[in-house]
Parts: structure tokens; sequence; C-alpha cells
């Protein structure tokens, strides 16, 4: 195997990898992990964990270091840009170091910009005057507004996250196209590798509900307290989950078993919006366990050769989409292929690097012009011989 320490393809393309997935997941777990197996460096993508102060309801972690979080405090706005920014900068530095960074977070918005180079207008006087504006307006009102306007954004966003229902208006408003438009993606310099931890959802509900027992027990009432002093609950921070349930409890508004159940319930949610986020994205690599984060990012950073194997539904035009499919295979250097065509099935195996093969998948899910692909099926092997379970993508 090839030096894993190697941060660099053949060809001189930085990697870096990701770890995405619900809250509660063990995200950052498995990223420490991963960095003291592969001499790697965390960058936080959580848009909580930002922010001073807010410890135990955002369960940081600082048993290991990391970048990005406890970076501004709970009264200052920080976007989008601004982490893409950031991010982007410490992503150089630490490949100057010779480590690999990770990305680690829930935030997928925060992910997304980084990994696919959005281009994110920055915030300015009079975009501020119009969030205010906007912010006085009922979630639902906003959010059929946004459908009217956007409604790509409308579907991704949903109607509960009032936030970025806010800023998806503010763009579009100011700029006068739809958000969905302006967030054109760039070239980034550098190859990812996007990992996603699929629990199982009874695992990932009971995981939710002794996160929160433990805040509880480590703090979250006295913590929330604290800032409650300096800070008001109308704030974007201080009005996220946990902190907004407790609150309610400080100002007798609800008792403490009540704020629990509510930040419990609020939570799970959360995960769902998460999960149907991240599932959206068809690069993520989807592991159940650390083992196989570990063989991933093994054969990521050595550049190993992998195979496929694809089976593809649909009015696929057989023998027109067996042309297409070779054609395509040869300009991208892929071996050992072979395909097996009719007019509803296709069936294909090739072998070659891992980024190429990928950009042969994502081809096939769209097929070529006259196809109806309905769905792909993709069996991925380590090497030549050795295939994983079958994972619909």
């Amino acid at each position: 195997m090839k030096d894993t320490n190697q941060k660099k393809r053949a060809n001189g393309t930085p990697k870096i990898v990701a770890i995405v997935g619900p809250t509660a997941s063990d995200k950052t777990k498995l990223a420490i992990a991963l960095a003291k197996k592969f001499n790697g460096e965390l960058i936080s993508a959580d848009s909580r964990q930002i922010f001073k102060g807010m410890d135990i309801g955002t369960n940081k972690d600082k048993s290991y270091p990391q970048h990005l979080i406890d970076i501004v405090n709970p009264d200052e706005e920080f976007s989008v840009a601004q982490f893409q920014k950031m991010a982007y900068k410490l992503i150089g530095e630490i490949l100057k170091r010779g480590k690999l960074p990770i990305l680690v977070g829930g935030t997928g918005l925060y992910i997304d910009a980084v990994l696919y180079g959005y281009s994110i207008p920055p915030k300015t006087k009079e975009s501020a005057r119009l969030r205010q504006e906007l912010e006085r307006q009922d979630a639902q009102a906003l959010w059929r507004k946004l459908q009217k306007l956007d409604s790509k954004s409308a579907v991704k966003i949903g109607p509960h996250n009032k936030r970025r229902i806010v800023r998806a208006l503010e763009v579009t408003l100011l700029q006068k196209m739809p958000f969905s438009q302006l967030q054109n993606k760039r070239q980034v310099p550098f190859q990812a590798l996007i990992i996603g931890i699929n629990i199982p959802r009874v695992t990932l509900y009971q995981a939710i509900g002794d996160r929160v027992d433990a805040m509880i027990a480590r703090g979250l009432v006295g913590e929330t307290e604290k800032l409650a002093k300096k800070y008001s609950f109308d704030l974007p921070s201080m009005s996220s989950i946990g902190y907004k349930e407790i609150g309610q409890y400080l100002q007798k508004q609800i008792s403490l078993k009540q704020a629990i159940d509510e930040i419990k319930q609020k939570t799970r949610n959360f995960a769902r919006r998460q999960l149907t986020w991240f599932r959206r994205n068809k690069e993520i690599v989807w592991i159940e366990n650390a083992e196989q984060a570990i063989d991933a990012v093994a054969y990521f950073l050595a550049d190993q050769p992998r195979k496929i194997c694809l089976k593809i539904y649909g009015n696929v035009l057989g023998v027109f989409f067996r042309a297409s499919a070779q054609k395509l295979a040869q300009d991208l250097n892929l071996s050992g292929f072979a395909v097996n065509a009719s007019d509803q099935t296709v069936e294909i195996v090739a072998e070659g690097q891992e980024a190429n093969l990928n950009k042969f998948l994502k081809w096939c899910r769209q097929g070529p012009a006259l196809a109806q692909v309905d769905k792909v099926e993709a069996q991925w092997g380590k090497f030549s011989g050795e295939f994983s379970s079958f994972e619909i993508r």
C-alpha cells in the first residue's frame, strides 16, 4: 500500500475528507479516530459550535483540537460566506503542514459551501434592513413567498427553518434572481471523500434521548442561566434547540420535564431534516462503523483502483446505452469493462480510480440522450473480485 500520509493524488490534486450525518451519530468521535490514524486536523462544520460559551447545549467535544469552534459571541452574526472563507484558508494551511484536512459536522450548507464552492453574496447594510423586515413576519408566510419566487430553494429548505428562509428571500429580493441560481458552484482545488454515518433510526433516537439527558446532567440549565444574563433569547443562537426550551423553563413558562421532552422531540425532527439534506447528495459514501470509514479513507488516499458493478433499470435502450457507456469508460481510463444490456436493464462492471468511477456512476444515473433511468444499484469493491453489499444510489 502507498503511504497513506500522502495527502495528494499522483497528479498533485490535494485531498480532504468530510464526515457528515445527523446529530448524535458520533461524527466527531469518528473524525477524531480518522485524524489520529491519518495525521489529520479537524475543521468543525457546525453552525452552533461557532458560539463561545455555548458548550453543553451544542455538545462540543474539546478532547481533541478542532478549528472553527468558539470563534464568535452568541450575539454576533456569522454567515455561510464567512465560514467558507475561513475553511478554505484552514484547508490550505493544513495541507501545507502535510496533514489531512477533515471537515466534520451536521450543518449541510456549511459542508456544501466548502465542497462545492458555492458563490454566496455577502451581507450588506441594505440586506440587514430587509432581513429585519422579513424576520418580523410569520415563517409560514415567508415560506409561501419563497415558494413563489424560488420553488427550488423552498423545497430544499422546508417551511420550518425561518432563518434560512429569510436568508434565501433576502438574497433573492436584493439580487433579483432566485437564491438557488445564485448558489453557483465553482471548481474547488481539491478532491473530497464524503463519508456519511448510516445509523438505524431507532438507535439514533435513543442516542438523542441519552445525549439530552447527559446535557441536563452536565449543567445545561446552569449554562443557559449564565448566558441569559448577557444575551437575549431573541437571538438566533439563544433561540436554538436546547437553549430556547431551557429559557422557557427559567422563565417559568414550562416545567423542566416539558423542556426536556421538547428538546428531545425537536432534536429528532432536526435529525430527520439533516438526513433528508444529506441523502440528496449521491456522492456520499455511507458507512456503518469505523472500520469501513478507515478502509474508505485508506483507499482514497492511496489511489488504489476499485471495482464497481452497476445494475441500471428503466427504458435504457440497451444497444445505444452500451455504446455510450463504452466510449465514456475509454475516456475515463476504466479497465475490465464489461456490459450486458437489454431495453429494460443494463449491467456494467468496470475497474479504475475511484474518482473516475464516480464520474461514470454519475453519468449512468442520468443516462444518455433518449434513455430513461429509473434506478441504479451500485456494488463497490475495494479491489478486483471483492464487493460490498448492494447500495441503492
